[in-house]
């Protein structure tokens, strides 16, 4: 795994983000210590799970909808994806 500074990064986004997308995952360092990692979203990823505000919660890749809060018990989070699968990606299935 490389690692870029985040001075370099906005000098070279378009660059660091093109090796992104052909499946380099780069970690982001400020002064020297690492602070973030740019991965590439997987085809089949659906889900993922980012933060805002320093609070985890659940986001659907495809359509970019908000879930939930990602702190909650495994049970609840299946069964709130499955909803979401089934009101808004029915049809990405068929």
């Amino acid at each position: 795994m490389n690692t870029i500074g985040i001075r370099q990064l906005r000098k070279d986004m378009g660059d660091t983000l093109a090796r992104v997308t052909a499946g380099e995952s780069i970690t982001l360092t400020d002064y020297k210590h690492p602070v973030a990692r740019l991965v590439p979203v997987a085809h089949n990823d659906r889900y993922c799970v980012a933060m805002a505000d320093r609070v985890p919660f659940l986001y659907c890749v495809p359509c970019g909808d908000i879930i939930g809060p990602a702190l909650r018990p495994v049970s609840d989070l299946l069964a709130t994806i499955g909803e979401h699968d089934t009101t808004h990606h029915q049809e990405d299935d068929q």
